[in-house]
């Protein structure tokens, strides 16, 4: 050493450092810690409101199927009814065989129809229990 510094015997090194940039940083990480939050908090109040609107339709669904089933029954019933009358009225020669057996077409028509929505109302049901998170015990 030289000059002023030629009778120190010691050297000693300090060093600082100072965060200045960390604060940004964190104040990101909190930013995209809450951006996160916020998305999670509406997706799960769209699958609250989808399984809402799916329970309601399957519902719907189930209710106009019942309905159906209904006036199916009614329609058969009464196809059953004509049939005898037609069968009645062919025995008394009032009608031809033709009228009969349009009549028992149509009574048969109105049974595979009632089968049919008796299916769909089976199915709506079903799809209103999945909807519903399942059958309860």
């Amino acid at each position: 050493r030289s000059g002023f510094s030629s009778n120190v015997h010691y050297d000693a090194i300090f060093g600082m450092t100072l965060p200045l940039f960390d604060g940004g940083v964190i104040a990101a990480q909190t930013r995209q810690t809450q951006a996160q939050k916020n998305s999670v908090a509406q997706a799960l109040s769209l699958a609250q409101r989808s399984a809402e609107r799916e329970v309601r339709a399957s519902y719907t669904s189930l209710q106009w199927s019942l309905a159906a089933v209904n006036a199916l029954q009614k329609a058969a019933t009464l196809a059953e009814q004509n049939l005898q009358a037609q069968e009645q009225d062919y025995k008394l020669s009032l009608i031809t065989n033709l009228q009969v057996l349009d009549s028992l077409s149509a009574l048969q028509g109105a049974r595979l129809q009632l089968n049919s929505a008796r299916q769909q109302a089976v199915l709506a049901r079903a799809q209103l229990e999945v909807a519903a998170g399942g059958p309860r015990p």
